[in-house]
This record gives structure tokens, C-alpha cells and sequence, in this order.
């Protein structure tokens, strides 16, 4: 497993948990805890369903043509 697959394993993971805070009635933070949470869940989906993860693309597509670079 290379590195990139386990930071995105691990943000995953993050993610759920802080998911699972802001929907279960166990975890009485308030408001401003909920919404830290919620916070934490959209960055960490954000980051874990990005185009450069290793698990949504091979490492050839993710490659820059040299007919296609911007100037």
C-alpha cells in the first residue's frame, strides 16, 4: 500500500466518525460542536473523493500530456 492510500483510508475514516457525531444523539457537544463536526465530515469528503486519489484513478490518467499544457 503506498502512502496515498492510507492517507486516504485514514480521512475516510475521519470522515465517517465525524459523520456519525453530527447524526447520533450519544455525542452532546451543543451546536457548535455539531457544526465542527459537520465541518470536519465535508473536508474530509472533499479530500477523500479529490481526482488525485489512488482509489478513483490509475497513476497513468493522472499524468500530464505534453500536447496539453497550458501557458
Amino acid at each position: 500500500m503506498s502512502l496515498q492510500t492510507l492517507s486516504t483510508a485514514f480521512i475516510s475514516l475521519i470522515a465517517i466518525w465525524a459523520m456519525w457525531c453530527v447524526l447520533s444523539h450519544k455525542v452532546r457537544d451543543g451546536i457548535v460542536g455539531k457544526i465542527i463536526y459537520a465541518a470536519i465530515a465535508v473536508s474530509g469528503f472533499a479530500i477523500a473523493t479529490r481526482g488525485e486519489t489512488v482509489l478513483l484513478r490509475d497513476r497513468k490518467s493522472t499524468r500530464l500530456n505534453s500536447s496539453h499544457q497550458y501557458y
